[in-house]
């Protein structure tokens, strides 16, 4: 589905998201985003951020320089699964996923 900013911020906060490799179900780690822009729980200088721009979830650098661009999101067993073109490894695609709660 497209992301509009209603239905980011609306999936987006109050939840917990892995991060990592679109391939595989490896998880580099676990995030909050914050409704100030910023995320919470992960710690690269890479994914400091995040903003909605152009229809599209971007994950930032402290600059304000997007990284990593999500623009739809698809339902995978319930849960709220965006796969995003990486900025800074062209060809690489990343996956964000809600985590359930007895996950976190």
């Amino acid at each position: 589905m497209k992301l509009t900013r209603v239905n980011c911020e609306r999936i987006l906060f109050g939840n917990v998201w892995v991060f990592g490799p679109a391939e595989s179900e490896e998880s580099w780690g676990k995030m909050v985003f914050l409704s100030y822009g910023r995320i919470f729980g992960y710690d690269n200088a890479n994914e400091y951020g995040w903003d909605f721009k152009s229809s599209a979830l971007r994950l930032t650098r402290k600059d304000g320089e997007p990284t990593s661009i999500y623009e739809s999101y698809t339902m995978v067993s319930g849960r709220p699964r965006m796969l995003g073109r990486s900025i800074l490894s062209p060809g690489s695609i990343f996956r964000l996923e809600r985590l359930d709660p007895e996950q976190w």
